[in-house]
């Protein structure tokens, strides 16, 4: 693969990348939002039972974990951008692969992208100036 087709991935890797995690984000927002309507309804009507409370962990833990996987595409975007840290992107990309289905895509993609020989010789040739 010639390495001007390589640049041209490695920025559509890089926009891709951003995408998700910018839908992640709002994904994430909806959850926040609707969470805090709810809450409202509840203080108002005074019920302050456990089992009440309760039903506020799966909406946390969704937001935590799309705050991370957030923070996983933010951050492999930013290194695959730079041109550094290859290990680390391959990492991050092999994460991206367990949040089903588009993280899967992002994940392969950049796992595909990281996988080609001269992809790694970039990151070199980066890192040497």
């Amino acid at each position: 693969m010639d390495v001007k087709y390589l640049k041209i991935w490695y920025k559509a890797i890089v926009v891709l990348t951003c995408l998700w995690a910018g839908i992640i984000f709002l994904s994430s927002l909806w959850i926040t939002f609707n969470s805090l309507f709810v809450w409202k309804d509840i203080i108002k009507s005074s019920i302050t039972s456990p089992s009440t409370l309760l039903m506020f962990v799966p909406s946390g833990f969704m937001f935590l974990t799309l705050w991370l996987f957030t923070g996983i595409s933010v951050i492999l975007a930013y290194f695959i951008y730079k041109k550094q840290k290859f290990v680390l992107c391959r990492v991050l990309g092999g994460i991206l692969c367990l949040f089903f289905p588009y993280g899967s895509i992002v994940g392969i993609a950049v796992s595909i992208f990281l996988s080609i020989d001269k992809t790694k010789e970039l990151f070199i040739s980066a890192i040497n100036g």
